[in-house]
């Protein structure tokens, strides 16, 4: 392993956000919401040179969080697109990170509040934006 230049997040789900910072520029350089063989196919190249951290439903576990029961019930296509992850990382010697979803943050809900923040300026959609959540307080 070489190396790390980037970093990627990924927010699994139906609709994948992925987030992919260079690390040796500190900036944001894509998102996008795609389906999950979309993002395999977009990270393959990158492996040797990055690591990928991905939200893992199965650490949610704030009881007193409002909806609880729905939401616990709609991690589980979660859960198992996680699973997909960690099963794709394990066949290409990828770095895996964990992130639990309470560690993740709000801040970036708001697009105007996020642009201003990463000073990325393309348009993103809810998904890319939880993906770039992740990974944008990783430096070099």
């Amino acid at each position: 392993m070489g190396k790390i230049k980037k970093v990627i997040g990924i927010d699994p789900g139906k609709n994948t956000g992925i987030a992919i910072k260079d690390l040796e520029g500190d900036r944001l350089i894509f998102m996008s919401t795609m389906m999950i063989h979309q993002a395999f196919d977009l990270i393959k190249d990158d492996l040797d040179e990055s690591y990928i951290l991905v939200e893992d439903a199965h650490l949610w576990n704030d009881k007193s969080a409002k909806n609880y029961h729905a939401r616990a019930q709609g991690a589980g296509s979660i859960k198992r697109d996680y699973k997909i992850w960690t099963e794709f990382a394990a066949e290409y010697g990828i770095r895996l990170f964990p992130i639990a979803p309470m560690a993740i943050g709000s801040s970036f809900n708001n697009e105007a509040i996020f642009h201003a923040a990463t000073g990325y300026k393309k348009k993103c959609g809810a998904h890319a934006r939880d993906a770039a959540k992740i990974i944008f307080k990783y430096k070099k």
